[in-house]
């Protein structure tokens, strides 16, 4: 009797012991997101979770080739934070729903940016063509799941995540009685079209945004719904035409 419990022991501690020797390493501090984002590598950079329908980050200015994905290492400008981004495709789409920051009266439309010897006049007269503002890469973080950058122009700390099917912003005001938010639902990015604001069809993308309640922004372009829950009551909501 003593040997065959013996026998039942042993294997029993065995399986206990294995399952106490789990490895708890995080191994998503070793990735790093940023690869592949310059040259011809086509690389999404912002937040999102694998197989997530929701690429949450910085869309750029310029929308050639290499801009495919929205960001471009070369380049520090942003029109906004959009939803959806194609990466590596080498063909550019979505780049659905792009919300920006702003304090200040903006011009609605994408902008143009100065040339990189530009002057301190022309980068002015640059700004002015559009809400855009450059992004301070020397502060940027990002990390699977989580991406943040400031936005100079403004001084605005710009902070996203995402789940499978949803992205989270939040954003850093500077104080100030004229801070706003622009929901650009015409500019996309690389070799993507822009769609006419409103529109009850347009090749079969709908957009409309609603004010449901005193701190609440309900709206849809393509297949995305918009929920924006501000921490304070929206003063006012305008609908701007491009170049307004």
């Amino acid at each position: 009797m003593r040997h065959k419990l013996l026998a039942l022991i042993l294997p029993i501690a065995a399986i206990v012991g294995c399952a106490k020797t789990g490895d708890s390493t995080d191994y998503t501090r070793f990735v790093n997101t940023k690869i592949g984002s310059g040259g011809h590598g086509h690389v999404f950079v912002g937040a999102n979770v694998p197989f997530g329908l929701v690429q949450l980050g910085p869309t750029s200015i310029p929308q050639t080739w290499d801009w495919c994905s929205g960001y471009h290492d070369s380049d520090t400008t942003v029109i906004g934070f959009s939803h959806t981004h194609l990466e590596g495709t080498g063909i550019g789409d979505l780049f659905d729903v792009t919300v920006m920051p702003v304090i200040g009266s903006v011009t609605y439309a994408r902008g143009e940016a100065p040339a990189q010897d530009a002057t301190p006049e022309e980068i002015e007269a640059a700004v002015k063509t559009g809400p855009w503002s450059y992004a301070d890469r020397t502060k940027e973080i990002t990390r699977p799941g989580y991406y943040s950058v400031p936005l100079t122009r403004f001084g605005i700390r710009a902070e996203m995540t995402a789940t499978s099917r949803v992205g989270l912003h939040r954003y850093t005001f500077p104080a100030s009685d004229s801070s706003a938010i622009v929901f650009d639902l015409e500019n996309g990015g690389a070799f993507s079209a822009a769609f006419t604001v409103p529109s009850k069809s347009h090749s079969g993308i709908s957009a409309f945004m609603l004010a449901s309640a005193p701190s609440m922004l309900t709206g849809e372009r393509a297949t995305l719904t918009i929920i924006c829950s501000p921490s304070v009551v929206w003063k006012s909501m305008r609908l701007y035409a491009k170049g307004q």
